[in-house]
């Protein structure tokens, strides 16, 4: 009984906590969350790179892709007959709007750091990031709950977007990666899922603990952020026929191997978050600067202008929104989109150092409350009211 009360809890509430708990300490006891968060407790073996266990790679690279892979389980259902993504037309549309959602930030950024000459033109992944815990509680807050058709817009934008941003980091500020390795660990975790499923397999620990973890090395070892390694292997596993609904209670009788993953995983789900949010919200709060300004501009002003404006476009290809959801809900779900803050602040943290990397984090974190308050204020004028 226990189990079915909590296996549906996703709390994205518990971000806040962590994050707040960090800001706080930086504020107060700076060196005690530093040594707290960057102490590190072993080293992995060399051919992993040259990686180092501590709590801020326990939160990103090992608890985080199980965050991700409840993310993704939700959205491959979505696209199950009955889900508000299910049809072509409407599965390409988040599509579209994530391409938005990362060309116009990146864009944006980009020029503005140009016309300034701020010399900040290499953080353009920045931008492009969409925190997804946080966007969950916005739109519980302003729309009413997860059920709201809105929400799987909002949460398959979120995924891909921050998806592409992982990628992109060994692209941009490493060495680069091996893409037909990349490429090729991909179709083998995706061939060796299907292999399991014509084997009959439905434990879910199976499709997890083996070909999650062959992908989870897979990706450290090319340089790849591992947040995204259990995504390919969710959206192979078997799931049921149809979607009955974003984390409808309904689903806890629902005994496929998708299902039960979630069963098991999402009662921790407010563990991980306290602890991303902890590990990665721990930012000096100082005056912002241009930088600063700069980032939070290509956030929210190019997350609203890409994502309504490449949906827009879509729907006048013939793409069609989610099942249930109005165009007038559409901006808000773009606003939120605008909320980067602990993915924001990761990357910031990898683009760059020193104390533009320190303004950078601060024009994340202003994107919080920033990208409530406009969506907030979007949601009087466009006279949208919350869901009960």
């Amino acid at each position: 009984m226990f189990r079915q009360k909590v296996a549906r809890v996703i709390t994205p509430e518990w971000v806040l906590v962590g994050a707040g708990t960090a800001i706080l300490l930086v504020l107060f006891a700076s060196s005690w969350y530093d040594a707290t968060t960057h102490t590190d407790l072993f080293a992995l073996p060399e051919w992993l790179g040259d990686k180092h266990v501590n709590l801020h790679f326990l939160a990103n690279e090992m608890l985080m892709p199980f965050f991700f892979a409840i993310a993704a389980k939700e959205v491959r259902e979505s696209l199950l007959p009955g889900g508000a993504l299910h049809g072509r037309s409407r599965a390409l549309l988040p599509l579209v709007a994530t391409a938005g959602g990362v060309i116009v930030p990146a864009a944006l950024f980009v020029g503005i750091s140009m016309t300034l000459s701020l010399g900040i033109t290499k953080g353009f992944v920045v931008p492009t990031a969409t925190d997804i815990a946080f966007a969950l509680l916005a739109a519980r807050l302003l729309l009413g709950g997860s059920t709201h058709p809105a929400v799987t817009l909002l949460l398959t934008i979120a995924v891909v977007d921050d998806g592409i941003g992982l990628v992109m980091i060994p692209l941009v500020y490493s060495g680069g990666v091996n893409w037909l390795a990349f490429v090729g660990l991909l179709v083998l975790v995706l061939g060796a899922s299907w292999l399991f499923r014509g084997l009959g397999i439905k434990k879910w620990y199976w499709y997890i603990g083996i070909l999650g973890a062959i992908s989870w090395f897979g990706f450290l070892w090319l340089g790849v952020e591992p947040a995204m390694a259990l995504v390919p292997v969710v959206l192979a596993m078997p799931h049921g026929a149809t979607d009955l609904g974003f984390l409808s209670p309904r689903e806890l009788y629902q005994h496929d191997s998708l299902s039960e993953m979630e069963h098991a995983v999402a009662p921790w789900t407010g563990v991980i978050l306290l602890v991303f949010g902890f590990a990665n919200a721990g930012i000096a709060l100082t005056p912002p600067d241009s930088t600063a300004w700069t980032i939070l501009t290509a956030l929210i002003v190019g997350k609203i202008v890409g994502v309504l404006g490449f949906a827009y476009v879509g729907m006048r290809c013939g793409l069609r929104l989610p099942a249930g959801m109005q165009f007038k809900q559409l901006p808000i779900v773009a606003a939120i989109a605008g909320i980067g803050f602990t993915v924001a602040v990761f990357v910031a943290g990898v683009a760059f150092d020193g104390e533009v990397a320190s303004q950078a984090k601060m024009g994340a974190l202003l994107s919080l409350p920033v990208g409530l308050l406009i969506a907030f204020i979007m949601t009087r004028v466009l006279g949208i009211r919350k869901q009960s």
